[in-house]
């Protein structure tokens, strides 16, 4: 991820992500929520690549290509 301009709060609420990623370009690109360790991005773009892992303890809905 390109995380670019990051700021840290304690807690969230309704108007969080509003206000810090609202207007224009906003505060901030990234924004991490302390009290439930959540990372959210402004942007799609600022994330360059994907990391997925599957619990094999898991039962999935949807059909997974292995070419991938």
């Amino acid at each position: 991820m390109n995380l670019e301009r990051i700021e840290e709060v304690s807690n969230d609420d309704d108007s969080t992500l509003d206000r810090y990623f609202g207007g224009g370009v906003g505060k901030c690109n990234t924004l991490y929520i302390r009290n439930n360790k959540r990372l959210y991005v402004r942007m799609p773009d600022q994330i360059e690549r994907w990391l997925i892992t599957i619990d094999d303890k898991e039962q999935l809905n949807d059909k997974l290509d292995g070419s991938f």
